[in-house]
């Protein structure tokens, strides 16, 4: 099945791959495509996870008072794909994928629960992965517009 939805087609993007390009807009790049692809009532199924950003002592306090723990991928899929019980997508920049010793730690304690985790370098990347996910085997049950 071939899609197209606003301009997007199966295996472009509107952008082209920039190296120096900021994680940050990598990211809402793939959102905005995701998104766009996904019915309505599924698009609220992926969200982020906001681990990054720089905040004060006391913010960055209460935030692990609530939960918040080093390592976590940057966007989670919430929707179920032949083995595997959710999509963790950890965005890099183009050509400056560095993961920390805590995003190891936590992406193999993630596998471990059945959960697939890939490392995306730019938006391009993360399209794919996305695609290739919800065409796993018991998937596609009406989350894409068709």
């Amino acid at each position: 099945m071939e899609f197209m939805v606003k301009g997007f087609l199966k295996g472009q993007s509107l952008i082209r791959k920039q190296p120096g390009r900021l994680e940050t807009y990598e990211q809402q790049e793939f959102v905005k495509y995701a998104r766009m692809i996904m019915k309505d009532e599924y698009r609220n199924l992926l969200f982020s996870i906001p681990n990054e950003a720089k905040r004060s002592m006391s913010t960055a306090s209460r935030m692990k008072a609530e939960g918040m723990v080093a390592g976590v991928p940057d966007l989670f899929l919430a929707i179920s794909s032949g083995e595997y019980h959710g999509l963790f997508i950890e965005m890099k920049r183009i050509n400056r994928a560095v993961v920390s010793d805590s995003q190891k730690i936590m992406i193999e304690l993630l596998k471990d629960q059945g959960f697939k985790v890939v490392i995306c370098e730019g938006s391009v990347s993360a399209m794919d992965e996305f695609r290739a996910y919800l065409k796993g085997k018991n998937t596609l049950k009406g989350q894409l517009k068709t």
